[in-house]
């Protein structure tokens, strides 16, 4: 009975192999995906309503406003939004924002003349003053009103590392290589305790 029970078994499963080759061959088909369907690629930085390039230069009444995108698209339109419509209604000109997939686009938009005016980081600034001879209107305050900040180096409560001297040997992370308080402060800070990288 066993045998018999096995060999009824085999035979269904085998039976069931054409069928199951001719699904696999037909569900590429069915499916909707071919080779010679390419994935889509979607810039997530691009917005309704921006306008190209190309016809910014028609719009002479408008001014582009670029930014150092650091928290998300998003967040960086609810903050610069109000202070875009402040200015609308001081100068009766438009103002539009300019996104950039990268940190970096946003002083060479303003060095090549693609946005009028920016807020940029401080090691953004410094990159832009050099190569393109651009130069700062205001300078961002904390909420005690002083301009400066501050980057600080964090460890756990209970590490054996003490003091800046104390990092020599170990692995550090930095931030962007664009970032003032992420990467440039914390190297200026190693290199004053004499760790060279």
């Amino acid at each position: 009975m066993k045998k018999f029970f096995r060999s009824a078994v085999i035979n269904q499963v085998s039976s069931l192999i054409p069928l199951l080759i001719l699904i696999s061959c037909l569900f590429p088909v069915f499916s909707g995906c071919t080779e010679q369907e390419t994935p889509r690629k979607v810039s997530l930085f691009k917005r309704a309503g921006e306008v190209p390039e190309a016809t910014e230069s028609l719009q002479p009444n408008t001014l582009w406003f670029g930014f150092d995108l650091r928290l998300g698209p998003k967040e960086e339109v609810r903050i610069y939004t109000p202070f875009l419509k402040y200015l609308e209604k001081s100068t009766g000109r438009r103002f539009r924002i300019k996104f950039t997939e990268k940190y970096e686009d946003t002083v060479e938009n303003l060095g090549r003349g693609i946005t009028h005016f920016a807020a940029l980081g401080t090691l953004n600034y410094v990159i832009g003053a050099k190569k393109y001879g651009i130069r700062y209107l205001a300078s961002g305050v904390n909420k005690e009103g002083d301009p400066r900040y501050y980057s600080m180096i964090i460890v756990k409560p209970d590490s054996p590392i003490q003091d800046v001297k104390d990092i020599k040997g170990k692995c550090f992370a930095f931030g962007s290589k664009m970032s003032t308080q992420g990467h440039l402060i914390p190297r200026k800070m190693l290199e004053d305790a004499g760790i060279t990288l």
